[in-house]
């Protein structure tokens, strides 16, 4: 079985550099803090880009340090993380079932504080049923096992306690 990581998209409405530094303004807050780290493929020149966030990244303000001024960005970038103030249901995945075995995900959270997280599944991507809660405790994880008989998969966020950072992790 091969992991694959929960994530979720967010757009990025512009990007400007000046004096060594970009600056992206993202559609939506983006919960991303000063010493994260983004990965981005340039969409002209295909390379990835891994960046450490610097001091102003906040709301929906991204900055990083970079000599390089003609880089190129995507229309969204992709992150794993999850923090306190991001509740309900997240972007929606495909379990990419078609032999057995059946799925499973794995969350964690890192931080002083726990999450709620309710596991939701969909054999159309509309209708969505609750299928596990996942309460975990600071530093904890869990697994749930999923029927290969669901299409789609979110997670629909209850709760992320203050000063925590949840992470999932599926695979079919």
């Amino acid at each position: 079985m091969k992991a694959t990581k929960i994530v979720r998209k967010v757009g990025i409405a512009s990007a400007t550099w000046a004096a060594n530094e970009w600056t992206i303004t993202t559609t939506a807050a983006h919960f991303l803090l000063p010493s994260d780290v983004l990965s981005f493929i340039d969409p002209v020149n295909p390379q990835k880009y891994d960046i450490t966030l610097a001091a102003g990244t906040t709301g929906s303000t991204i900055k990083f340090a970079s000599a390089d001024s003609k880089l190129k960005f995507p229309t969204f970038f992709e992150t794993e993380i999850f923090r306190t103030g991001q509740t309900g249901g997240q972007d929606a995945f495909t379990w990419g079932f078609g032999q057995p075995p059946s799925g499973i995900v794995q969350a964690y959270v890192t931080g002083t504080n726990g999450a709620t997280v309710v596991l939701e599944c969909s054999v159309d991507g509309s209708h969505w049923q609750a299928i596990a809660t996942i309460t975990l405790t600071a530093g904890a994880h869990d697994f749930v096992k999923v029927s290969d008989a669901w299409v789609y998969g979110r997670l629909n966020i209850t709760t992320i306690g203050a000063s925590t950072v949840f992470k999932a992790t599926r695979s079919a």
